[in-house]
């Protein structure tokens, strides 16, 4: 309904895109995984990362879209790699 679309969005706005996510979920994992290691990792290495802990490429794609559009990641072109920004002590 509306006003659950409107609560989740409140939520999206006060805590960031990624602590929003169930604690279960494979976003949520990767990226405290990420962040336990060094706050960076390859592009590669997170899909492989998100399928470990059970989702698929899609899922890979679609949290890092979120995670940029949050600012709570940043892409590096050059060398392949994504950083964590502001999460999870990154």
């Amino acid at each position: 309904t509306q006003s659950r679309s409107s609560a989740a969005s409140d939520v999206y706005k006060r805590q960031g895109y990624i602590k929003s996510q169930p604690k279960a979920s494979p976003a949520y994992k990767a990226a405290k995984y990420v962040a336990q290691n060094g706050c960076t990792i390859g592009a590669a290495q997170w899909t492989q990362t998100i399928q470990a802990y059970g989702g698929d490429q899609g899922d890979a794609v679609w949290h890092l879209t979120q995670m940029r559009t949050g600012k709570e990641l940043v892409i590096n072109s050059a060398n392949q790699t994504l950083t964590l920004k502001g999460v999870f002590g990154c």
